[in-house]
């Protein structure tokens, strides 16, 4: 079945939480244990108290029984830390395998997750199942192990006994599970299913018009009120079957405990049960009702759990961006080539195509203008690989890029924007952002100071590990277009994309920064119109109502 199949999937992803589950299944033998210990120390008191009269005896049993119960108080402490502990671990795993589905994903299905909000489900569903999981594996292997202990402990005080109780356990679990089944539907049996009503809602907004024309009003009124009646008598019956279910099961587990307390009775009256005995068997008895009845709203939490295990594994089953049987590319040396690639771009005009067929030599800058900001989008998506072009290809040092690995073509590129993207970390982490763990603070500090970036750093409480967010006031457009712009050059790529940036008459600050980080690579300038300064641009090709045409200046 589907959702067994979920369950081994999820009890795979529990690996890492491995050591945390063998201390507390540790804790839970404890708590168990300390079950099986009461029934005895009630034996022990009124063995003393009624037939041995040793007042010693009665006060060590009760210092033995306050220790016990500290016990199980720290015991049942840790276990709940513990079990939060695990459900993080848990939690961390499942959202570190969605975040793996996210970044390699396609594009056009990352554009649906911003769009329906299903990471914020998704996180949601996680959490939900990181706690019900593990609160269910603790509850199954602690009154698990109870239920076995206070068997033990009751085979020690009368195995003939002990037998009937082992053999009425599973069959009082079934009939607790069934009356809590019940209970469950009884419940859900008073919120009435919006579904029809909501359809039946729909036909009358889309035909209000008519309906009002021909006065049927009261004609529609009477259809939705039978709706509702009919619907409400269907649930009142469901609800009138699963409290009946349920009341005959209370009653046969009712009976079975009153036969049970008969015969104890009875083997008290012949002897065969002593009243330390008796108490001390009622007692592991009266234990064993709590246990029981956890244990019998396993399977329904299961189910409850069932449908977030579906969605989730739904979505982590996404078809992502494979890595297998594409080229490795270790060196580049920055030559580009468009060969008959066509792709098609929507405007304002509808979708308008397009077709490139050019060369870029190594070290050379080109400028691709073109005003709609889409366009410039998804000529970085067919750069980078995101996207294919409809047909033709394009190559990357002479090989197409949709059989590179993607971390190898990645590796040697670089993009700085007019609007640049600035992560939650510190300034020196948005500078090796995704180096930061092989990127010397000496190299940092150098592309800084090339920059500019240290300028506006020394005013900063903490430099460059003053932290700095997306959003966060503090820095200006100019201050953060340095930081993207020390990003790239940290980076030193082969290929340089600048999104809609570039020199301008009035920016001699940044004109020199540009100027440095553009004197090595192969750069590509998308732009919204001609650039004023058109030196070291060395081509410039204008995308127009669906034309690539060269421009001549």
């Amino acid at each position: 079945m589907i959702h067994i199949h979920n369950y081994k999937r999820l009890i795979k992803n529990t690996s890492p939480c491995n050591a945390i589950f063998i201390q507390i299944s540790f804790i839970l033998v404890i708590i168990a244990i300390s079950h099986a210990v009461i029934p005895l120390l009630v034996q022990q008191t009124l063995s003393a108290a009624f037939l041995e009269k040793n007042i010693i005896t009665i006060q060590n049993t009760l210092l033995v029984f306050t220790a016990l119960i500290l016990i199980r108080g720290f015991a049942s402490y840790f276990s709940r830390v513990l079990t939060r502990k695990a459900c993080h671990c848990l939690s961390t795993q499942l959202c570190t395998s969605l975040f793996d589905v996210i970044v390699n994903l396609p594009i056009h299905q990352q554009r649906y997750f911003d769009t329906n909000q299903v990471t914020k489900n998704a996180l949601f569903q996680i959490n939900e199942i990181a706690g019900s999981i593990t609160q269910m594996l603790s509850i199954l292997v602690r009154d698990t192990l109870i239920i076995i202990v206070l068997v033990l402990c009751l085979s020690w005080l009368n195995k003939d006994f002990a037998g009937l109780f082992a053999l009425l356990i599973p069959f009082t679990l079934i009939m607790q599970h069934i009356v809590q089944k019940h209970r469950h539907i009884s419940v859900n049996s008073n919120q009435p299913d919006s579904l029809p009503l909501i359809t039946q809602l729909q036909h009358l907004t889309k035909y209000a018009k008519l309906i009002r024309l021909h006065g049927a009003q009261n004609q529609e009124y009477q259809h939705l009120k039978a709706m509702l009646q009919s619907e409400q008598n269907s649930n009142a019956n469901r609800a009138n079957y699963s409290a009946f279910i349920a009341t005959v099961c209370q009653l046969i587990t009712l009976l079975i405990a009153t036969a049970i307390t008969y015969l104890m009775i009875q083997m008290a009256l012949r002897d065969q049960f002593t009243a330390d005995q008796f108490a001390a068997f009622a007692a592991a008895a009266l234990l064993l009702i709590a246990p029981i009845n956890r244990m019998a709203g396993l399977p329904q939490s299961f189910q409850d759990t069932k449908k977030h295990l579906q969605q989730i594994f739904q979505l982590l089953d996404q078809p992502a961006i494979s890595e297998q049987e594409k080229t490795e590319l270790t060196k580049a040396q920055g030559k580009l080539a468009f060969k008959h690639a066509s792709f098609l771009n929507q405007s304002t005009d509808g979708m308008l195509p397009y077709t490139l067929d050019l060369e870029i030599k190594p070290n050379e800058t080109i400028a691709f203008v073109c005003k709609c900001q889409k366009m410039r989008s998804l000529l970085i998506d067919l750069l980078l690989g995101f996207q294919k072009p409809k047909t033709g290809q394009i190559l990357f040092d002479d090989i197409p890029i949709e059989i590179i690995k993607h971390t190898d073509l990645f590796t040697h590129f670089a993009i700085v924007s007019h609007d640049p993207v600035i992560m939650s970390d510190t300034i020196a982490g948005n500078i090796a952002y995704g180096y930061t763990a092989c990127a010397h603070e000496a190299n940092i500090t150098a592309v800084s100071q090339a920059v500019g970036v240290t300028a506006f750093v020394r005013e900063m409480p903490n430099g460059l590990q003053t932290y700095i967010s997306p959003n966060g006031p503090g820095l200006t457009c100019l201050q953060r277009q340095k930081i993207d712009i020390s990003r790239a050059l940290l980076k030193n790529p082969t290929i340089l994309i600048l999104d809609n940036l570039w020199l301008q008459p009035n920016q001699t600050d940044l004109n020199q920064v540009l100027a440095t980080l553009v004197n090595k690579p192969t750069t590509i300038i998308l732009l919204d119109s001609i650039p004023a300064i058109k030196h070291p641009i060395d081509r410039i090709f204008l995308f127009n109502n669906g034309q690539v045409t060269e421009y001549q200046s």
